[in-house]
């Protein structure tokens, strides 16, 4: 089988494929979900707004509703661009997932999709957005065992900042006498 991505060209400025791939494989996984998740909420948003829009009456000076928010029809204009290049950016990270590619630093095509989806979501919220920093406050782990012998802990992390996400999966079969199983274990927050 032979699966085409397609992303579309535009220069990224605020973070470059370079950047995104020094995350390592873990962090790149990180940014694609949390870069995903950002732009499903955009558009979800972009979609009640359409409907919201829709449902009103017709305005009689024949200017569009949209016009009145601050900033104009320029920056509208911008703001729905980007919202369809994170719509374009979703159907190749859709790809990705339907198909099960795996997700790779080193994956060139996929870094510049994600650095223009970054960019085109800071274009959208009109603020810069700190990936890194975002990743960095992200643990997600998986663990499957049929028997646990011991001590198993999902995560243990010294200092957490105020906003990390942690997302533990343990599946058990059975722990055997004196054996326990932490999923989260932090020391503090910093």
């Amino acid at each position: 089988m032979i699966t085409t991505i397609i992303c579309f060209d535009r220069r990224v400025d605020s973070m470059d494929p370079v950047s995104l791939s020094s995350l390592g494989a873990v962090g790149v996984g990180y940014a694609v979900k949390f870069l995903f998740d950002r732009a499903s909420a955009v558009l979800d948003r972009r979609a009640q707004r359409n409907a919201a829009e829709a449902a009103l009456p017709p305005t009689t000076s024949g200017t569009p509703h949209n016009s009145t928010k601050p900033g104009g029809t320029g920056q509208a204009a911008d703001a729905v661009e980007a919202e369809r290049e994170l719509a374009d950016a979703m159907r190749v990270l859709q790809v990705y997932r339907t198909h099960d590619l795996p997700v790779k630093a080193d994956d060139e095509q996929l870094m510049n999709c994600l650095g223009r989806m970054h960019a085109a979501l800071e274009q959208v919220e009109g603020a810069p957005i700190d990936l890194t920093a975002h990743v960095q406050a992200m643990i997600e782990v998986e663990q499957t065992a049929d028997v646990v012998r011991g001590d198993m802990t999902g995560a243990r992390v010294d200092a957490l900042q105020p906003d990390t996400t942690a997302r533990i999966r343990q599946q058990i079969g059975s722990v055997e006498h004196g054996g326990t199983v932490i999923g989260f274990q932090s020391g503090r927050s910093l």
